[in-house]
């Protein structure tokens, strides 16, 4: 799907450019969500590896290739040299101490739907609102699911508040 989307992707025009951007992120978040999940449960390398979607914008297969043969305490440090980061800072450091890391997922798709406003905003007459739109929507779509499983687990109105991408 993402090979495919980035190869149509494809031109100069500065819409065109952003809406490549936007995919390659979307691959880096997707990457760095399964990349921490894997790590976290003690994936062989390799296994991790094949998890990983081609053509991010900032973290290319070679990152991966060594993100992936780190330790878990060694991953987390060593995603500080990325501009995700800034995004995860507070979250990381409450995994380090042990707990979910649902609400690094939650900041990761938080900041790419904020990157995909921005550029919606930039270039009305372009794809890149209609992104913003799908990225709106999966996120309501996502925020529901959240809500309805909580509320089945029985868990308090705080934490599902937590969980939730506004």
């Amino acid at each position: 799907y993402y090979v495919d989307l980035i190869k149509a992707a494809q031109g100069t025009d500065i819409p065109v450019v952003l809406f490549n951007r936007l995919v390659r992120m979307e691959i880096d978040v997707q990457n760095l969500d399964s990349l921490l999940r894997l790590k976290r449960d003690e994936a062989d390398p390799a296994a991790v590896l094949d998890h990983m979607i081609p053509g991010g914008y900032e973290i290319r297969r070679g990152d991966l290739a060594r993100l992936a043969s780190l330790s878990w305490s060694e991953l987390l440090t060593a995603l500080e040299k990325y501009s995700y980061y800034e995004a995860l800072r507070e979250r990381i450091a409450r995994v380090k101490e042990g707990e979910s890391l649902r609400d690094v997922e939650t900041a990761l798709y938080k900041r790419l739907a904020e990157q995909a406003f921005s550029f919606s905003a930039a270039y009305p007459l372009s794809v890149l609102p209609i992104m913003g739109y799908i990225f709106s929507k999966r996120i309501e779509v996502d925020n529901i699911r959240t809500i309805v499983r909580g509320k089945t687990s029985g868990l308090s109105d705080e934490v599902i508040q937590k969980t939730l991408v506004l």
